[in-house]
């Protein structure tokens, strides 16, 4: 039988402490844990992805994250384990 734990788990005070992006902080649930994503503007949508490496987050687009955002909503999602999206450890 396989457990998994989820790993990184922050409250609401705990998420708007670090928030990465200055925009509208929402939470998404997933089976990987708490997904969290920043919104900003009004218009066509965008999502933004931030890179896969070891210090990876949302951080990484705020530029386009800024500018983008004067003309369209812009999605920024924090990717299963990093920035402040949980991660889940599966043993077996």
């Amino acid at each position: 039988m396989c457990r998994i734990n989820l790993i990184g788990y922050k409250t609401p005070e705990q998420l708007k402490a670090m928030q990465a992006l200055n925009g509208l902080l929402q939470a998404i649930p997933s089976k990987t844990g708490g997904l969290i994503a920043y919104v900003t503007g009004q218009g066509s949508p965008l999502m933004l992805v931030h890179t896969v490496n070891a210090a990876a987050s949302a951080a990484e687009v705020r530029t386009v994250f800024e500018r983008m955002g004067q003309h369209r909503t812009v999605y920024a999602i924090d990717l299963p384990g990093f920035g402040n999206s949980e991660r889940t450890e599966v043993t077996c």
